[in-house]
Parts: C-alpha cells; sequence; structure tokens
C-alpha cells in the first residue's frame, strides 16, 4: 500500500486473519462501518453503532436498528407449508452424557462384560437370522456403462459411479425405474448425483418428479445440469428431513402420483431414522411407495431418533447397549487395520481379548446389521410388504454397502353411493389412475357392486376405503381378478362403519399382482344392538379439505352444527331432569327408570383396590383370551365417542360413552330385554363431553364436563342433571378429576384449573379456587397422585407439568417436556410409579416417578395412532403395571402395556373392530376392556358375556305380602329380591328363573342376636328404601333368609354372594324373622 494511501483502509486488526481489514473507510474516519464501534475517539455527534439483536457477531447503527432488523439476514423467515418443527425427530433428546460420547462406553467397561457383549451380538444375529443379501453380479448399468468406461475418471470418481450404479441396478430390478408417474425422492442429496442419474436411468423420466432434499447449499450441482431439460420436473428443497413434511411439498400435493420412490447414498446415522418417520407420515398419500436407502455412520445413530426400539428392547439390548452397538459398528470402518501395537495403547486390550483386526471388522459388520434389521422391522410395523437388507456393492469398494430396501403397495378408492334396494344387478366400474380415485355416483339408482381396474398391477396388502353414506352395516364382499372381472377370487368380507373418513381393511390372501377389485355390496344381517339412528353425511363439511380429515374443534362444532338442526331450543342451564334430556324412544321410559334406579349407592369407605390380583403372566395370558362377539358391541351414541367410562360393579356391566355432540348413553351390557331397551340416550350438554366419571363412593352420580363451559351431575336415582358448575367466563371446559369424593378439579380453556366442592353447588354455583398453571394452554388431561393427593399431574400442548396444589402453583415442581399435543398423562393407580403419556406426535412415552422432583424417561416409542381425535390411554384401575392404548395399526387393535413400556398383548377381532378406537378403559372389577370410536359404537373384549342362570332355588311364601328365594348361582349363593309379573306369590313355586346378578344396595355392619337353633354370624346385610324396593337379608351359616314386597313389574332387583369363601351345603328350614 502507497503511503498517501496508508488510512483509506480500515485500522481495525483482525486477530483470526492476522492481518488489518481491508475494507476502505470514508473520508475523515480510521474504521469501516463494521468496525467503528471500537473507534476510541468518536465523538458525542458520531452516529452510534450496537450489536444486532439478531445476531451478535455483527453490529448497526443504532438509530437506524428497526430498518436493519427488516432486512437483516438473521431475520426469521417464513416458514415453507412443508415445514413442521422436529416432525421427524422422534424423541426430545435427553441429557445424557453417555449418549454424547458413546466412545467412552467401552472403557467403562470391564473385559468380561466386553466378551458377553460380544456373544449376545453373535447369537442376536443367528436367533434372528440376521444378514443382508447379496447381488448376484456388480453388472454396470445401461445408463452409467460409458460414464464408467470413460479412461478420464479418477480413482475416487469410479468408486463413487460404481456404487451409483449398483443402486440404479436394484431399483431397476425392482421396477421402480419402468413406472409411469412416479416420484422420486433423494434424501440427504447432496450435489444430487443420484438424482442425476435416475433422471437418466428411469423410462418415464418426462412424467415423473424428481425432489431433492437437504439441508445445506452445495456448490457444483449436478442437476444444474437438467435446468435447461423442459421435458423434466425437478424440485430441490433445503430443509432439514426432520422438519420436513414430505407430503405437503407443493410438487407433490399438487399432483397425483402412481408410487414414490426413496432414495439415498450415505444417509449418515439418525439422518436414515429420521428419513423413515419421514416416508410414514407420507404413506396415505401414494397408492405405492418403494425405498432403497444405503446407511452409513452407525456411530452417529442416536437411541432417541432410532426407529428400531422395539425390535433391540426384544431382543434383550437396552438403551446402554445401544450406545455399545454404536462403539462397536465403527470397528469396520476406523481404520485400526494397520497400526502397530503399543504398551500404552488401548488396542492391546483388543489383542488380549484376541480380538484381532478381522473379527473386530466381522463384528462392526454384526452390530450394523443388527441396527440395521431393527430399521426393516420398523418397516414392516408401518405396513411394508417386504423390507430386507441388500449388499449393494463389494468391500473393496467401500465397507458402508448395506441399503435397506422396502416396497409397499395399496388400493385407495372413495366411494359416494347409497345402496337401492330396489335396483338388481346395478354397478360401476372406474380407472384407478391415481393416488385416491374417487367413485361418485350422480346416475338415479345407486351400485350394488363398485369394481376398481388399475392401469398397473399391484399387489395390495390394505385397502383404504371411504363410504359416504349408506353402507354402514352392509356386508361388502372383495373380490379380485387378476386379467378380467370375468373370473374372480372372492376374499374375507369387510364390514364399513358409518364413518365420513377413510376406514383400513387387511387383505391378507393375494398372492399374486392382481388388476381388477370389486366391491360387492350385500345385506349385512343387522347387529340386535344397532338401536340408534346413523348421523349424517359430513360431506358437505369436509369439501376443501383434501385429506378429508378434520381436526378435534373443527369436528366438535360440526357434529354440533350437525346435533343442534334436531333441537329447536338451547338446553337451559340449572337443574335438568333426565326425562326432559331424555332421548331415546319414549316408550321405554319405564324401563330406563328401572335400569337407573338399581344403579347403587356405594357409601363404604373401604378401598375398592383390594381385590386378589392375578400375577402378570397370568394376567396376560387371561388378555389373549378376550374376544368381541356379536353381542358385545354397540352404537351407544350418534357421534364420535371423547369420553367413556364403566360403572365400578362387582357383578354388572355399564357403560357411560360421552360424544361429540353432548349426548350420553348408558349401555346395559347385562339386560336381557329388548333392543331399544339396552341403550339409553340423554342429551345434558350441546356441545362435547370432555370427561365422563362417577363420583367415588357416591357411584349413582355421573359427572360430564362439556366444552360449552359446564359440570353437570346426573342423580340416577332422583332423575336430575345437576349443574355443579358454571364458569364464570363461559370458557371450555376440557377436563376433571376428583381429589376426594366430594371435591373436583376442572381444566379450563385458558390453562388454569379450578378446585369445586360439589357438596356446597346448591347454595353457590362458583369455585373454591383457581390455579393459574399453563399460560393460555389448553389443559387437556389432569390426574392426582393416588397416595400423595398434594400431587397433581397436569398436561398441555407441547408439555407435562406436575405441581403441588399446597402452594399457589406459580411453577411446577417437574416439567416433562413433548414436541406436540398431550390428550392424556396419568399416575398408576395404586402407587403413583409410574407416568404414562400419549401425544399427538404418535409416541407412548413412560417415566419413572417415585421421586417427584426427578422424574425420568424410562422408555418412549412410535405408535401408530395418528388422526382427527388425539388418542388416550388408560391404566388398568386395580393395577400397577398394565396399561391400555389403542393403534392404528391392521388389524385395529387395543394394546396392553407392562410398566416398563413391553407390549404384552393385542386385544384384536378382524370380524368385528374395523376402525381406530381413540378412547379406551378397563372394568374395575373384571376382566373387561372396552374401545370407543368415532362413529359412537363401543366393543368389549371379553372372556364371555352371557346370562347368569339359577341353577336351583327354594322359594320361601311367608305371606302373601312377603316372598323370598335362597338361590344357587354359577356355583355360588346369591340371596335375591324378586319383582313378580303377573298373578299370586304361589307362581313361583317350581318355577325355572334365569336372570342378571346384580350387586345389591348393603351395608356391612354387626347384626342382632341369632335366634334359636342357628349359628348365626353377628353380620347384617341390610339395604335402603328407595321408593320401590325394600330387601333385608340375615346371614347365617346353614340358611339364608329375605323378604321383599312384591310388585306388578318384573325385575330381578339384586343379589349378593352369601359368602364368598365357603359354600352352604346344608340348607335349614327357611323361615320369617318377627
Amino acid at each position: 500500500m502507497e503511503e498517501g494511501e496508508s488510512f483509506q483502509r480500515c485500522q481495525f486488526f483482525v486477530e483470526k486473519k492476522k492481518r488489518q481489514c481491508k475494507v476502505r473507510v470514508s473520508t475523515g474516519s480510521q474504521f469501516c462501518g463494521q468496525h467503528l464501534i471500537h473507534d476510541t475517539d468518536s465523538t458525542e455527534k458520531k452516529r452510534k453503532r450496537i450489536p444486532c439483536p439478531l445476531d451478535q457477531n455483527h453490529n448497526c447503527y443504532e438509530d437506524s436498528i428497526a430498518k436493519h432488523l427488516r432486512k437483516c439476514n438473521a431475520r426469521e423467515k417464513d416458514k415453507p407449508a412443508y415445514y413442521k418443527k422436529g416432525i421427524n425427530i422422534g424423541l426430545i433428546p435427553a441429557e445424557d452424557e453417555s449418549e454424547s460420547q458413546p466412545a467412552k462406553i467401552l472403557d467403562s467397561m470391564s473385559d468380561e462384560e466386553v466378551s458377553a457383549f460380544i456373544q449376545r451380538v453373535t447369537e442376536t444375529c443367528q436367533r434372528y437370522e440376521i444378514y443382508a443379501e447379496s447381488l448376484s453380479s456388480e453388472e454396470l448399468h445401461p445408463a452409467m456403462k460409458s460414464e464408467i468406461q470413460n479412461p478420464i475418471q479418477g480413482a475416487s470418481a469410479l468408486k463413487h459411479l460404481k456404487q451409483l450404479s449398483s443402486l440404479l441396478s436394484i431399483l431397476d430390478k425392482l421396477g421402480f425405474l419402468s413406472q409411469d408417474r412416479s416420484c422420486f425422492v433423494e434424501f440427504g442429496a447432496g450435489r444430487g448425483a443420484m438424482t442425476y442419474w435416475l433422471t437418466q436411468a428411469a423410462l418415464s423420466a418426462s412424467t415423473s418428479l424428481f425432489v431433492l432434499v437437504d439441508k445445506a447449499s452445495n456448490r457444483h450441482k449436478c442437476d444444474n445440469r437438467l435446468r435447461d431439460e423442459k421435458n423434466l420436473h425437478l424440485e430441490r428443497v433445503r430443509i432439514d428431513i426432520e422438519d420436513l413434511c414430505l407430503d405437503k411439498i407443493p410438487a407433490i400435493s399438487s399432483n397425483s402420483w402412481q408410487n414414490c420412490i426413496a432414495v439415498s447414498k450415505h444417509l449418515c446415522g439418525a439422518g436414515t431414522d429420521v428419513a423413515l418417520r419421514c416416508i410414514e407420515h407420507a404413506l396415505s398419500n401414494f397408492p405405492a411407495f418403494g425405498l432403497v436407502l444405503a446407511t452409513c455412520c452407525h456411530h452417529r445413530c442416536s437411541w432417541d431418533s432410532y426407529v428400531g426400539q422395539s425390535f433391540l428392547l426384544e431382543a434383550g439390548f437396552s438403551k446402554k447397549d445401544f450406545l455399545v452397538l454404536k462403539s462397536m459398528s465403527s470397528w469396520l470402518t476406523c481404520g485400526m487395520t494397520n497400526r502397530p501395537l503399543s504398551l500404552n495403547s488401548v488396542h492391546n486390550r483388543w489383542h488380549g481379548l484376541n480380538l484381532d483386526e478381522q473379527k473386530r471388522e466381522s463384528l462392526g459388520r454384526k452390530c450394523k446389521l443388527i441396527i440395521d434389521h431393527g430399521r426393516c422391522e420398523y418397516l414392516k410395523q408401518i405396513e411394508f410388504s417386504k423390507a430386507f437388507l441388500q449388499k449393494y456393492c463389494s468391500n473393496s469398494l467401500t465397507p458402508e454397502n448395506m441399503a435397506e430396501v422396502s416396497l409397499m403397495k395399496q388400493a385407495r378408492l372413495k366411494v359416494s353411493s347409497v345402496l337401492n334396494k330396489d335396483t338388481e344387478n346395478f354397478g360401476k366400474q372406474f380407472m384407478m389412475d391415481g393416488n385416491m380415485e374417487t367413485c361418485w355416483n350422480s346416475d338415479q339408482g345407486s351400485p350394488q357392486w363398485i369394481a376398481i381396474a388399475f392401469n398397473s398391477p399391484v399387489f395390495p396388502k390394505r385397502l383404504q376405503v371411504q363410504f359416504q353414506g349408506g353402507f354402514a352395516a352392509k356386508e361388502c364382499q372383495l373380490e379380485i381378478g387378476i386379467e378380467s372381472l370375468k373370473e374372480t377370487e372372492a376374499l374375507d368380507p369387510i364390514y364399513p362403519e358409518d364413518v365420513n373418513a377413510l376406514q383400513d381393511f387387511q387383505i391378507s390372501s393375494v398372492s399374486v399382482p392382481i388388476k381388477f377389485l370389486r366391491i360387492v355390496v350385500n345385506k349385512r344381517k343387522a347387529n340386535n344392538l344397532e338401536s340408534l339412528p346413523s348421523r349424517k353425511s359430513l360431506r358437505l363439511l369436509l369439501q376443501g379439505n383434501k385429506d378429508g380429515s378434520l381436526s378435534f374443534e373443527t369436528m366438535e362444532l360440526a357434529y354440533l352444527a350437525a346435533g343442534q338442526s334436531e333441537d329447536e331450543e338451547d338446553i337451559p342451564s340449572g337443574p335438568l331432569q333426565m326425562k326432559d334430556a331424555y332421548i331415546s324412544e319414549p316408550d321405554i321410559w319405564d324401563e330406563t327408570k328401572l335400569l337407573l334406579g338399581s344403579i347403587q349407592h356405594f357409601r363404604s369407605e373401604t378401598s375398592t383396590k383390594d381385590m386378589n390380583l392375578l400375577p402378570l403372566d397370568e394376567y396376560q395370558s387371561t388378555l389373549e383370551e378376550l374376544k368381541v362377539t356379536e353381542e358385545s358391541f354397540a352404537k351407544v351414541v350418534p357421534f364420535f365417542i371423547v369420553s367413556m367410562e364403566f360403572y365400578p360393579s362387582t357383578s354388572s356391566v355399564l357403560i357411560a360413552a360421552g360424544d361429540g355432540s353432548g349426548r350420553v348413553g348408558i349401555w346395559d351390557v347385562f339386560s336381557s330385554r329388548g333392543t331399544s331397551e339396552r341403550v339409553h340416550l340423554f342429551r345434558p350438554h350441546l356441545m362435547a363431553i370432555n370427561c365422563l366419571s362417577f363420583q367415588p363412593y357416591f357411584t349413582h352420580h355421573l359427572l360430564t364436563t362439556s366444552c360449552e363451559g359446564n359440570v353437570r351431575s346426573a342423580d340416577l336415582q332422583s332423575l336430575v342433571f345437576e349443574e355443579v358448575y358454571h364458569d364464570p367466563d363461559d370458557l371450555k371446559l376440557t377436563c376433571h378429576t376428583f381429589q376426594s369424593p366430594h371435591t373436583i378439579l376442572i381444566g379450563r380453556g385458558d390453562g388454569s384449573v379450578t378446585l369445586v366442592d360439589l357438596r356446597g353447588h346448591q347454595k353457590q354455583k362458583g369455585y373454591n379456587a383457581m390455579y393459574p398453571c399453563h399460560s393460555s394452554k389448553k389443559v387437556k388431561s389432569l390426574c392426582f397422585h393416588p397416595l400423595k393427593k398434594e400431587l397433581l399431574l397436569t398436561a398441555c400442548f407441547g408439555e407435562v407439568c406436575l405441581w403441588d396444589i399446597r402452594g399457589k402453583m406459580t411453577r411446577p415442581i417437574t416439567t416433562l417436556p413433548h414436541s406436540s399435543n398431550v390428550p392424556s398423562a396419568l399416575f398408576s393407580p395404586l402407587t403413583g410409579r409410574r407416568i404414562a403419556t400419549t401425544c399427538t406426535d404418535d409416541h407412548l412415552r413412560l417415566y419413572e416417578s417415585e421421586d417427584p422432583s426427578k422424574i425420568n424417561l424410562l422408555r418412549s416409542w412410535y405408535h401408530n395412532a395418528g388422526g382427527s381425535l388425539p388418542f388416550k390411554l388408560k391404566w388398568h384401575p386395580q393395577r400397577d403395571d398394565v396399561f391400555f392404548s389403542s393403534s392404528k395399526l391392521i388389524p385395529h387393535r387395543i394394546e396392553a402395556w407392562n410398566s416398563e413400556g413391553m407390549l404384552l398383548s393385542n386385544l384384536t377381532s378382524e370380524d368385528h373392530l374395523q376402525s381406530f378406537c381413540s378412547v379406551v378403559c378397563h372394568h374395575e372389577h373384571m376382566s373387561i376392556v372396552a374401545g370407543g370410536n368415532r362413529s359412537g359404537r363401543v366393543y368389549l373384549f371379553h372372556k364371555g358375556l352371557k346370562p347368569i342362570t339359577i341353577e336351583r332355588g327354594w322359594p320361601f311364601l311367608p305371606q302373601s305380602d312377603y316372598a323370598a328365594m335362597l338361590v344357587g348361582v354359577a356355583g355360588e349363593w346369591f340371596l335375591f329380591s324378586w319383582h313378580f309379573d303377573r298373578g299370586p306369590l304361589e307362581s313361583m313355586v317350581g318355577l325355572g328363573i334365569s336372570g342378571w346378578v346384580m350387586v345389591s344396595d348393603v351395608r356391612r355392619r354387626p347384626g342382632p342376636s341369632s335366634p334359636a337353633g342357628s349359628s348365626f354370624r353377628q353380620t347384617t346385610w341390610e339395604s335402603e328404601s328407595h321408593g320401590h324396593v325394600v330387601t333385608v337379608g340375615f346371614v347365617f351359616t346353614d340358611f339364608v333368609v329375605a323378604w321383599v314386597q312384591p310388585r306388578w313389574y318384573g325385575r330381578l332387583e339384586g343379589g349378593f354372594p352369601v359368602d364368598g369363601n365357603t359354600t352352604i351345603v346344608n340348607v335349614g328350614s327357611l323361615f320369617r324373622m318377627p
């Protein structure tokens, strides 16, 4: 620099570059604009520079900060439609040093532990037959042959070209390169070399879409050479795969592609796992899906994002073992072969264990195979018909030569037709040429069958059908044709639900590709429990929604609009007579009153959690025996079920369900009466009943919490819906839980909770205390600790919090982060040692909660339960080691998990359970599991629901006003009160009786002195009068006496076991007490 120019450049010394800044300065200044902040000679008149609020690495003028923030490169930019933060990431990473430094895990293991682990790896590969298929020969793909044979190629370039050629050969052999209208997605595209050669190899490149996904911006991209190709549809997306919604990319969502093929070459570490989750989320948008993903860098995998956790846990590997697998997998590629031994080298340890370089490489490959095999098992779980590992090139080209290969084909169609019984042999045929075929019926009359002709053979594993009316309670026979519809083969029938959304049906018996599928609609024998009318179609509400799905809030408003059209007046606040809210058939109201009158009023303070529990292994065997039968499912409410609860009886099965339109249905499962009398329907609310439960110790009270902002208590004996709470701000109420038999905590739509004393509701309709909890986030779930009632568990969007309600609840004790909405978070019911949560990121999470201040995540795993309704889990009410949830895996199921997060049993019924049950519960005293779905149906899994037949009985006829009977029922002795249908009391003599056993309303207390000649047990069972029956029975060692005032309406009102531990053999003379 010339001497005259010495002050024309910035005088700031850049320490990192060891030189002065070369930027020119303005006249009279020694520093450039970036470094002017360091000018110590500046005066007050000079403009002040400050660090940028968005990026502290640069600064700007203070007086123009607003202008700078509008154009700063560090500003947050608008996110595209296909961006959703962390949707594919799996778990939120835990703070664990061993996870971030897996290499140290081997240093902490003894030689004996290392040897034992190596033996486990070898045995696992043998037990699960884990291996990689090899190509018969490394043939050059024709599209790349000339490029590979070009002599100007260097050794490094030639190595990558040969790998690409092998991957293209795999794609070609699977038929992926010859299909029309394909969507190719390259994950971790980098420079895009694989996509470039795909465009050269695909036979129908001009009608296909090529999408490149990478989070970095690369120079010298291969796809730049394709920009001038007018016939190619090319799209590069710069985004992290963990945030990508593949089906929301405009180029993909705006067209109907026949199939999607995901490819990658050396997708690093956890990138493969997030890519598989991304694929899983997009499966339903393509008729067929295939993938060839070449994996690498297994040492950079993460347990939190790894998709094969279920397989590893099944194989006996824990999270710590996974870290060892990661570390050992690097032995294949770490380059230790030529390292000399040193006395101070850790490699001498492997020499001492007789692990030479060749053995370590072999063990490293086995570890990689185990990790990749877990990914294959995951692909099979998400309905890929085939998934395997393929060795695509020799070890000399690269040791990272394994590829995940999988394919899936399915058929999807939407049917909008109504069966017309007056038309005969009428049908329509449609060509399936896109993602989803819509079979509209606009002609007069409706089809008896619908046939789909595929433009290329398909190998369907499942059928997704959306029936939009008229197909409920109909049997649909599936027929397939290989070449034509003249010769077809019948498959198992399907039974569509009355639900306006895609329904999944498994097709398991198709062994060859087919070109035709026909649905023949027959009249199905009506289920004798289908007593409720079908709901209205939501076709108009779904218009404009491409995926046909609705959020919970949207569905709630939609059903409210549909339901209110039937109601001329709003439901008034305050007390509501149950007869006025009754919407079943009016002529069976008397029968409904009899049912409600038999629901008992328990006042015992004894805990119900004292039953003799089976060991877990025996209970698991019991679960395997539970089935759904024709008599054990019914349409209980008209719309989708939001809440559901069993009545806590020891001998009867009643279940109450609340739906999205404010209706409550009570299903008397044990009723032997007519079809219309089994389900009793009420309308106490106008909006969704988010929570429903029987009051502890006062079980004749049924509490319902509604979106409309109130809580009602249905007194099933006085037949009144009392309004026990009305929100002062008219906010939506989301849930409730009992702190004691008389106090409930209610979740509000603004994130606060309200504590309400039920005993004061008649005097004041206010609240006792209000706590802020979650700021502006709806409280989705509430649960008190079963032993420490001061501890409260709450859930909302993105978090689960544990609170101590003795304070002001301004700061939680512990916060458990989640990535999305949390519909349920519950303590285990006996000790509270476990917390289980569900989340709309399709994950179940299980926590160890013995120490409230330090709650540890035990396990989190993917759970296929997505949908417009959030799914909820439920603990077994009597066990700490079993909880239940639902899954959308085909066939649909309810899953039982143990307290370690391991699957105990799948409750399925391919004949009956054809839809996803978002709400589940377990009977408190019986082995019965219930699931409620979006069409208002409840399915019961049981060992056998049948009438209990009275084996024998001795009538006691003291006077014309009273009667009693001692009966033996199913091996036990019961005392019954009986109402007579007709005639004099003598009609009971010698009469064979069948009925249902229901728990008597009794209290146990010391009895009077024993009569002469009897051995009295000093125990009396006494009931109370409820206006229609009075029953008193005295229990003796050798006989039982009871009497009841007879009525004209015949019903077996109650019964209880005389003695659960002994058997009465000799029955003495029966007598009437004075």
